[in-house]
């Protein structure tokens, strides 16, 4: 009688590990993925200077392993600012 109970928690928990197995499968791991492109928005420059710095924003690639990224030009925007005060 005590089998007879058991049965269905058996076949209920195989059922469930076996759904497991099969999502298992289904995952694919790629080994090296592609780089992705990534936005980087231009960092807050503070100066001294009577005109503006501008930091020119650019595309960077992301990797999965190291990649020597060069600096970023900075350009100076010639235009008067005028102080009040």
């Amino acid at each position: 009688m005590k089998t007879v109970k058991i049965i269905p928690f058996f076949v209920l928990a195989l059922g469930l590990f076996s759904s497991q197995i099969a999502d298992a499968q289904r995952v694919v791991v790629r080994v090296n993925p592609r780089p992705r492109p990534v936005y980087v928005a231009p960092r807050p420059v503070i100066y001294v200077a009577p005109r503006p710095v501008y930091v020119a924003p650019r595309r960077v690639y992301v990797t999965p392993r190291r990649v020597y990224v060069a600096p970023r030009p900075v350009y100076v925007v010639p235009r008067r600012v005028y102080v009040v005060g």
